[in-house]
């Protein structure tokens, strides 16, 4: 998917993980890793794509280049400021 966006074939991207959801907002029980240390939506950044993403990283300013959920109830208030129009991208 980091090729694909840097191509710039890809110009939007939702990346809901249910397991990051469930570890960083409901303590998961399942054992799943709590950080992911890979390279993912990295390409995003680089390409001003903004991103809604549900823990922290080095590659978001919340409110600046994305959001960063504390609770999934915001989920939908987030896709509005992005979906609704391109004001909002990379304020």
């Amino acid at each position: 998917m980091e090729d694909l966006i840097r191509s710039g074939q890809i110009t939007a991207i939702i990346d809901l993980t249910t397991g990051e959801l469930t570890n960083n907002m409901y303590d998961s029980i399942y054992g799943t890793p709590k950080t992911w240390n890979g390279e993912r939506v990295t390409a995003a950044s680089d390409m001003g794509i903004p991103q809604i993403v549900c823990q922290k990283t080095q590659f978001i300013n919340d409110g600046r280049n994305g959001l960063i959920l504390r609770d999934i109830a915001q989920l939908e208030k987030a896709l509005e400021y992005y979906l609704d129009g391109l004001s909002n991208w990379n304020d």
